[in-house]
């Protein structure tokens, strides 16, 4: 049992720290920051690693062509039927942002 009560501190103040940092993070921001749910269709562990690979992937190839992308931050919490992310976009029209990660993610809000 103690355990179990252990995991589940560690949980919650894990949890509790993530929300602190994320509420700093979009202080920090201003204005530049959007939300973006995209659904997950497969196991929600490869889903979560394949949607962190594409953000990254998306990222980086549209920094080769304007410098401002490689500002761009990614912060994001799983459930088992969607991620939500946090993106902090400085300088990038959240048009612009929006373009890219739709071609990705058809079916994102």
């Amino acid at each position: 049992m103690q355990v179990i009560e252990r995991l589940l501190f560690c949980i919650r103040s894990n949890v509790i720290a993530n929300w602190r940092g994320f509420g700093a993070w979009l202080q920090a921001s201003k204005n530049e920051i959007s939300l973006i749910v995209i659904p997950l269709h497969d196991d929600p562990l490869t889903a979560v690693r394949k949607t962190r690979k594409g953000l990254r992937d998306v990222r980086d190839r549209a920094a080769a062509n304007n410098l401002k992308w490689r500002d761009v931050a990614f912060a994001g919490i799983a459930s088992e039927k969607a991620i939500m992310v946090i993106i902090r976009h400085q300088g990038i029209p959240r048009e612009a942002l929006w373009w890219k990660l739709e071609g990705r993610w058809p079916g994102a809000e």
